[in-house]
C-alpha cells in the first residue's frame, strides 16, 4: 500500500513530476494485476489455517471468540512429526495445555485464541473437537 501511495505521489505532480499517460497506464495495470493476487494470497493463508480444524471445532472457536466468557476447549490434534519434549514445548508456547501425548497424537485444552494460535503452527496437521462424556453410574 505504501508503494502505491509513493508511486501515486511521484507521478501525479505532487513529487514535482508531470503526469505522463504512459506511466498512468503502467500504474493502473499494476493495480489491476496485483490487487487480486494480494487478496487471493490472504484468502489462501486463512483457508489453510482453518482447514486444519474440523467443522465442529471451527464453529466452537468462532462461537467462543465472539463470547465474553473464555471457556476452555479440548482438542485432539495430530502432529506432522512424532511428539517429543521439544515439540511439546513449541506447541505449549501457544498457551494451550497438553494433557496427553501418544506418538503423533495429542490432547490439549485452551481458549479459542490459543486453539487458533495452535492451528497456525506448521507442525500441526489437524485438530478435532474432543468430546468428553460423563461416566454412567
Amino acid at each position: 500500500m505504501i508503494l502505491y501511495l509513493t508511486v501515486w505521489v511521484r507521478f501525479t505532480g505532487w513529487g514535482n513530476l508531470e503526469l505522463n499517460g504512459r506511466y498512468l497506464n503502467l500504474i493502473v495495470e499494476l493495480l489491476l494485476f496485483t490487487a487480486p493476487l494480494l487478496f487471493f494470497a490472504a484468502t489462501v493463508v486463512d483457508t489453510r489455517q482453518h482447514s486444519k480444524l474440523d467443522i465442529h471445532l471451527h464453529h466452537r472457536v468462532l462461537q467462543n471468540q465472539h463470547s465474553l466468557i473464555n471457556r476452555e476447549i479440548r482438542v485432539v490434534g495430530e502432529c506432522a512429526l512424532p511428539l517429543n519434549g521439544r515439540i511439546c514445548r513449541v506447541l505449549s508456547r501457544t498457551g494451550v495445555t497438553l494433557l496427553t501425548v501418544t506418538g503423533q497424537v495429542f490432547i490439549a485444552k485452551g481458549t479459542a485464541a490459543q486453539i487458533d494460535a495452535l492451528a497456525k503452527r506448521g507442525l500441526v496437521k489437524s485438530l478435532r473437537l474432543s468430546v468428553v462424556q460423563a461416566a454412567k453410574e
